[in-house]
């Protein structure tokens, strides 16, 4: 049996096959009218404390279950932090009567308000179209400094004093908390923001974690946090401005490194990160140093160099293209692309081999590829033999049906799916997207054997996806969304699963993802929403029984 100690601590879219979706649309938010008009403790690197808070049973079962957590947003539906002000909106510029002015708003280095000007507020929102998934009761606002404010949507205020409120959140259903500046004082702005979910004022900044959040996902292998770290969106490139446990919200900027380190500790599962491809020298260097200082030396911490870097809805992949051509690396721009980032994975795996001296096994190096495409993981690894300085190959076998508007000889359209049962959705799935992954998982092992590396898998799980405009055909998305929570869905699981079994002997594979919404956007999550009972999905489920019971 696997115990998982949780720590005290102080402190889709589709290119030929399946690959990571594209973020869903920020909830809709009508433009409102506008009416007239002690700093918190802070764990900076954690530390694992003696006492456990919490322990989760996990029965072994030799498979290796890894999960994807979806980026913190104020619309995140796992709410895994306890102070909702890190996943707040960026402020927004109001004047009356116009919701966004576009107006750049002053800031200081943690995101505060520092000043506004005359007739002009910011707003920011948590808890965004929760549907009523989120928790209710009284929330207790903590602050510094001097400024005036105004809550709204399904928020009250109950009682206030300096650097203390108390505000009620009421049930609502698409709405949010809303809270606006109206007044800052420039000489002592309002500052260090904490909006603290009910019960947890006491513990809040020893623990960031919801205990929901730890029983449901505490006994997962190990956590890839690529989305936390925005690997595919950042602006991150140097070590000095990256994200601190201090920053007001890790909305635009990814959640702090101390955070993640703290999460994997409380959990005793292993860190997964991605590096995003702008970071310098020095900023994986120190990366490296904080993950092997802090982090529990028991887990180990997979490292990959950004995300994706094949596929051509990514900013990396055309940023890698390009540099490679301009070295010469090919002549052709998407093999420029994969030898450049062999090159930059040699860059990151130099770095980890000089942080890491002496700690060998406490690091894995991860050369990630496409799944459906053995010639490109091919190529990355022989490039400057790059296998020989890896640990890991690692693909996102996805069990793939992308639905595209004009279907064709191999590919049914959304004209002629829409009007399939749930009989011949399954049907298909059992056919050419199940022989097809499972081939991909056959290929990539043979590689894997080749070059003497383990195969793991970055992302995985369904991909049924209505692409394109074929997203707006709501006949389609809602027969999709049906195929996810059949139980039939979980039979293909236990099979996709099981073929990963046999075929590498249970490695690490990291479903994408935990927690989601099902709608044109894709079905990713293995639960809807936070307070599902998980016996309804067919998806976690199936998951739990190959994991031994990783999930509660």
């Amino acid at each position: 049996m696997k115990k998982s100690s949780l720590f005290a601590i102080l402190g889709g879219v589709w290119l030929v096959a399946a690959c990571n979706v594209v973020e869903p649309d920020e909830p809709s938010v009508a433009v409102e009218p506008l009416a007239s008009a002690e700093e918190a403790p802070v764990a900076e690197v954690p530390t694992p404390a003696a006492e456990s808070i919490v322990e989760v049973e996990v029965p072994a079962s030799g498979n290796r279950l890894g999960i994807n957590f979806y980026a913190i947003k104020d619309w995140n539906r796992d709410l895994p932090f306890v102070d909702m002000m890190k996943m707040a909106r960026p402020w927004i510029p109001q004047r009356h009567g116009v919701w966004d002015t576009g107006e750049e708003l002053p800031l200081d280095e943690y995101g505060y308000v520092t000043r506004l000007e005359p007739g002009q507020r910011a707003t920011t929102l948590m808890l965004t179209d929760l549907q009523g998934h989120h928790p209710t009761g009284e929330y207790v606002f903590l602050y510094e400094g001097e400024g005036e404010w105004e809550w709204s949507g399904i928020a009250r205020l109950v009682e206030s004093a300096p650097g203390r409120q108390v505000i009620d959140v009421q049930p609502g259903g698409g709405s949010w908390v809303q809270l606006t500046l109206v007044a800052v004082n420039p000489e002592n702005h309002p500052r260090a923001m904490r909006f603290i979910r009910p019960g947890y004022e006491n513990r809040y900044a020893e623990n960031p974690y919801a205990t929901d959040f730890l029983q449901r996902w505490g006994g997962v292998d190990t956590i890839r946090f690529m989305d936390w770290m925005l690997a595919n969106r950042t602006d991150q490139e140097e070590w000095s401005n990256r994200p601190t446990p201090r920053h007001r919200t890790f909305h635009t900027s990814g959640v702090a490194l101390e955070w993640m380190i703290d999460l994997c500790n409380r959990t005793q599962s292993h860190g997964w990160f991605a590096l995003p491809h702008p970071v310098t020298d020095e900023y994986m260097r120190e990366f490296a140093r904080m993950v092997r200082d802090t982090l529990d030396p028991n887990l180990k911490a997979y490292y990959e160099f950004s995300n994706e870097v094949w596929n051509t809805m990514f900013a990396q992949t055309r940023w890698a293209q390009e540099r490679g051509l301009a070295a010469g690396l090919a002549e052709r721009p998407w093999e420029a692309g994969w030898l450049y980032y062999a090159e930059q994975s040699h860059r990151l795996f130099d770095i980890l081999d000089e942080v890491y001296e002496g700690d060998r096994d406490r690091y894995v190096r991860v050369v990630a590829t496409q799944a459906a495409n053995d010639y490109i993981g091919r190529r990355k690894l022989t490039h400057r033999d790059l296998h020989t300085r890896a640990d890991a190959i690692s693909i996102g076998p996805y069990l793939t049906f992308n639905v595209p508007m004009q279907g064709r000889d191999d590919r049914p359209g959304a004209d002629e799916v829409q009007d399939w049962t749930l009989d011949q959705v399954f049907e298909y799935l059992q056919g050419a997207p199940m022989a097809n992954s499972k081939r991909w998982m056959e290929r990539y092992q043979a590689i894997a054997e080749e070059f003497g590396l383990k195969l793991i898998a970055y992302e995985g799980g369904q991909h049924l996806t209505a692409l394109d405009e074929a997203s707006n055909n709501e006949k389609l998305v809602n027969l999709l969304a049906d195929a996810n929570r059949d139980p039939r869905m979980g039979d293909l699981y236990t099979e996709y699963f099981n073929h990963w079994t046999e075929v590498t002997g249970g490695n690490l594979f990291c479903h994408w993802t935990a927690t989601g919404t099902y709608g044109r956007h894709g079905y990713w999550g293995l639960l809807e929403w936070r307070t599902q009972d998980p016996a309804t999905s067919p998806k976690f489920q199936a998951l739990n029984a190959w994991s031994g019971g990783a999930l509660q």
